[in-house]
């Protein structure tokens, strides 16, 4: 790759990792080991190259230590070095390292070719005996027997992976200039998406773009299949995989994701042992994202082992799907069932589906990435043509969806079918964002008779829904209040979307619907997290979680209950578990997608980016061109981050564009403080809208904790101390419950004056408002003034755990996060709350804030 693209981050992650004894750069072939390593070795100013070894298939253990004796200037003879490990060459320079006075550093570079076992029990002997006198850093396709499990219980390891070498948008951008390629925002996107951040392929296609002559068509159809990427794959990620293995790869993209069980059953063998295989040989294969034990393929792998699945005969292929659907069936997932029925042209099993279990099949989402081709010749039969409908909705065919809903409603079936009719005609209109047509249909299938929509998992439910024949059953409201609630979600309509959800989720944990409920609950965390309800988000986001660890769901779920996550994260002041938790939500739809990026966009701003938060605010605004209400919240955001920076005009270029203009809500708080810290107090007290009390309707709770924060400053600043009081009171009451400490953040002297008099003056909220950031002069806990180190220092992996504590995760959920047993997590919280002499979680963090931990 160009030498012009220096990755400062990682370079910066090895100068620390070159201060432990080991840093492992593990990652799949074309992920930029050597090239970051090379680009180290020469960005390392001032300090003498280490021994950098380049390991080949015929290097043996004593390669290896003439290479060390040389480092440490010990005598090299004749074979004299044996070629064993620890006993021999290996103790031997263990105790020359151990009695140096500063280490020694070898980089060492496809680690993965030394085939010597000898060699690798060798390094592991240095590392435990050398007395630290070795700082080795290693590049490898496979994890080394290093004892790592060892070193990262010490805190010792320093680990980058393929997630943290995935180039980011930046660097692929920069990538493509380099080759003198020029794309769009949204081509780029596309290609690193596609390619998931790995370097090699993102390369390739620059090469091929360079003088290309349709490089939209190349983008547009930018995949594994493609004749440079498909090569790549065969030849450094597939080549010495074993034959039986080999000719199993392509089942793993018969559905996605996949879980071992399933591939039992298709395979009949061991399908944990050829996951773990295919992984450790590839890297390309991964487990998903915790607690869920399904395993992905890499997306442009995917492509190309759906490629060679489709060639294999039609007879095995339509066995393979039949086995497929009756496993789904069995673990009690229809939509998956019913796909891969279709696929198997098992008719009578789809059309069984279709009418028992029609709550479960309804798409709420087009997930075009679980399509799998529907075998021809289907009867005609309407339950099938109903099954057929409802597979073509969830692929995004609203068309062809459409379509086969007409033809069952214009058939003599039409009266026996009339509850999955009028079901999937709702889905149908809220897939299309129509907002009145999915109304009416919402309407239609409430005036069902409750016979015609029974509860697919509850018996008694339709027997109580058919004796109270007045009443609508509950699977058609919890489906009519989710439907009516995602498509004003869609249209950019939150504080609609969040009561139909609401209703939803309710409903659907009555009529016993895991997907419903989770879809409910996954968009309403974010939805209530976005009002400033963040007690509500917990809760919501905790039962869809909950849900995703039983296997209910699809990423966009998981999406939405991380980015829910991120946006109380951000309320409460934690940046870090924020930042983190957007990355796990990944890609989102576009009315959620303005959530993410107005987050992001307040983190830049934080991180001391101002010019990057606007561009970030700006470029979801157009992104959200058909959603006003979005556009809207996106330029009070964009007017918020110009006010901090004192820049009055353009706050009222955004919120009040002509002087007919009277900005309302959040416009109108963000606008008043903005007059009143330019000194107009009177303006900024007649923009105000009220925000306590009856006529603080209109107002979410997050609008209202600003209102109010912007009443108590204009006090505070009229020389009105009584009054200042009364609001900022309020306030508190208002945030402390929530744990809202976003708002105090601002590192700005009046509000710290203002904190500060409060405290003094007496409150009923001394202890949150002693702990608020701009009481600690606007910055991060991790900027106060350090106190006395515990006797005991943590260890890394204390810390990480520690830092952890700040968050709302149950120990439970930590150990999920970081792959250790809920029982490992406990034992490392009992020490440090012995090491800081603490008994409780809160007063954890607060002392380790104190001492600067965290």
């Amino acid at each position: 790759m160009p030498d012009t693209l220096l990755r400062e981050q990682l370079l910066d992650v090895l100068d620390r990792g070159a201060q432990g004894p080991l840093t492992l750069l593990l990652a799949p072939a074309g992920w930029g080991k050597s090239a970051l390593l090379t680009s180290w070795i020469r960005e390392r100013r001032g300090a003498d190259p280490p021994p950098y070894l380049v390991l080949g298939p015929h290097d043996d253990a004593g390669r290896l230590w003439s290479l060390l004796r040389a480092a440490l200037d010990l005598p090299v003879e004749p074979g004299a070095v044996p070629a064993g490990g620890a006993d021999g060459g290996a103790a031997e320079i263990a105790a020359a390292l151990a009695a140096r006075s500063r280490p020694v550093t070898l980089v060492l570079d496809d680690l993965h070719q030394l085939a010597d076992p000898h060699a690798a029990a060798g390094l592991d002997h240095l590392l435990r005996h050398g007395g630290g006198g070795l700082r080795l850093i290693v590049a490898t396709r496979a994890e080394p027997p290093l004892g790592l499990a060892r070193l990262r219980v010490a805190g010792a390891l320093t680990e980058l992976g393929s997630a943290h070498l995935a180039f980011t948008e930046q660097e692929t951008a920069t990538l493509f200039a380099d080759h003198g390629v020029t794309l769009t925002d949204r081509q780029l996107h596309r290609l690193r998406d596609r390619a998931e951040g790995w370097p090699a392929p993102l390369r390739l296609a620059a090469l091929t773009l360079a003088g290309h002559p349709d490089p939209d068509g190349f983008v547009a159809g930018f995949g594994g299949e493609q004749p440079e990427i498909a090569a790549y794959l065969r030849e450094e990620i597939l080549a010495g995989l074993a034959g039986p293995v080999r000719e199993a790869l392509p089942l793993l993209t018969l559905t996605a994701p996949i879980t071992a069980e399933l591939l039992d059953e298709l395979t009949g063998g061991d399908g944990e042992t050829l996951l773990a295989e295919v992984s450790r040989h590839t890297g390309l294969v991964r487990p998903h994202p915790a607690p869920s034990p399904h395993w992905r393929c890499h997306r442009l792998l995917a492509d190309l082992l759906r490629g060679e699945l489709r060639r294999t005969g039609t007879t095995r292929l339509r066995e393979l799907h039949g086995r497929t659907a009756g496993w789904h069936l069995r673990h009690g997932r229809y939509a998956d069932a019913l796909r891969h029925a279709l696929a198997a042209g098992q008719w009578s099993r789809a059309g069984s589906l279709l009418t028992g279990h029609w709550a479960h099949l309804l798409p709420y989402q087009p997930a075009p990435g679980a399509v799998v081709p529907v075998a021809p010749g289907a009867p005609a039969d309407a339950a099938v043509t109903l099954a057929l409908a409802a597979e073509r909705l969830a692929a995004g065919d609203l068309a062809a969806g459409t379509a086969y809903l007409a033809q069952v409603a214009r058939g003599p079936a039409a009266a026996a079918l009339r509850g999955p009719l009028a079901a999937l005609d709702l889905a149908a209109a809220q897939l299309a964002g129509d907002l009145q047509r999915t109304d009416r249909a919402a309407a239609r299938l409430l005036a069902q008779p409750p016979a015609a929509t029974p509860s697919a998992t509850n018996a008694a439910n339709a027997a109580t829904a058919t004796a109270t024949a007045t009443a609508p059953d509950v699977v058609a409201v919890a489906v009519a209040a989710a439907a009516r609630g995602l498509v004003r979600l869609a249209h950019g309509d939150l504080p609609a979307a969040g009561v139909e959800l609401d209703a939803g989720l309710v409903a659907a944990e009555a009529a016993e619907l895991p997907r419903l409920r989770l879809v409910c609950a996954a968009r309403g965390a974010v939805l209530h997290a976005a009002a400033g309800e963040l007690a509500a988000a917990e809760r919501a986001a905790a039962v869809a979680l909950a849900l995703l660890h039983e296997q209910v769901g699809d990423p966009a779920d998981a999406a939405h209950a991380y980015l829910a996550r991120a946006l109380t994260a951000w309320h409460r002041y934690r940046p870090a578990e924020a930042e983190a938790n957007l990355d796990r939500a990944g890609e989102l739809p576009p009315a959620t997608a303005v959530l993410a990026a107005e987050v992001r966009a307040r983190l830049a701003f934080a991180a001391g980016d101002p010019d990057g938060a606007v561009r970030t605010l700006r470029r979801a605004r157009e992104a959200a061109g058909r959603l006003p209400a979005l556009r809207e919240r996106l330029c009070v955001a964009e007017a918020d981050l110009r006010r901090r920076r004192s820049d009055l005009a353009g706050v009222r270029t955004l919120l009040r564009p002509s002087a007919a203009t009277e900005p309302t809500g959040m416009a109108a708080v963000v606008l008043a403080r903005a007059e009143a810290g330019h000194g107009d107090l009177d303006t900024a007290r007649r923009l105000l809208p009220a925000w306590d009390g009856p006529g603080a309707g209109p107002l979410n709770l997050a609008a209202r904790l600003e209102a109010g924060l912007v009443q108590a400053l204009i006090a505070h600043r009229g020389a009105d101390a009584r009054g200042a009081a009364r609001a900022l009171e309020r306030v508190l009451a208002l945030a402390a419950p929530q744990q809202h400490r976003q708002i105090f953040g601002a590192d700005e002297p009046q509000l710290r004056e203002l904190l500060t008099a409060h405290l003094d003056s007496g409150t009923a909220y001394w202890s949150f408002l002693d702990e608020l950031p701009a009481r600690r002069g606007g910055a991060p806990a991790q900027a106060e003034a350090p106190g006395v180190r515990p006797a005991e220092p943590l260890t890394e992996r204390e810390l990480m755990i520690l830092r952890y504590l700040q968050s709302i995760l149950s120990n439970v959920e930590i150990a999920n996060e970081v792959s250790l047993s809920v029982n490992t997590v406990k034992t490392h919280v009992r020490n440090i709350y012995r090491k800081l002499q603490v008994t409780r979680r809160r007063e954890a963090v607060r002392r380790a804030r104190e001492l600067r931990l965290i």
